[in-house]
């Protein structure tokens, strides 16, 4: 189904009546006993599963939860922005500590740590 906001041509801001003028506006429009093309039949179908849509105060607000959660950056599974990496990675991570920070923990000597 599309966007019922974009089948009647109204924002997410708009109030119950401008959805409802919308509605009837299509409705005359594209009513088959109006138009017999059969493009107009499906385009009339989905006006009124739009504004069914929209008029139910219920599904307007699930609907416009969803795209809200939609239009949000995808978070990893720890809930951040960071994608998931392995517990090695992270432990690993030569990035972690500078290279005065390493000498410090480890004196003057060069550990080497090999991963495999």
């Amino acid at each position: 189904m599309k966007d019922p906001y974009e089948v009647l041509g109204v924002s997410q801001t708009t109030d119950p009546r401008e959805i409802r003028r919308a509605y009837l506006k299509l409705v005359q429009q594209y009513h088959p006993d109006r138009d017999a093309r059969a493009e107009s039949a499906a385009r009339f179908l989905e006006i009124q599963e739009a504004y069914e849509c929209l008029s139910d105060p219920v599904r307007r607000q699930a609907l416009d939860a969803r795209s809200r959660a939609a239009q949000e950056p995808a978070k990893g599974p720890g809930g951040g922005s960071e994608p998931s990496r392995t517990a090695r990675e992270r432990h690993w991570d030569r990035s972690r500590f500078s290279q005065e920070q390493s000498r410090a923990m480890y004196g003057h000597r060069r550990v080497t740590v090999k991963i495999r």
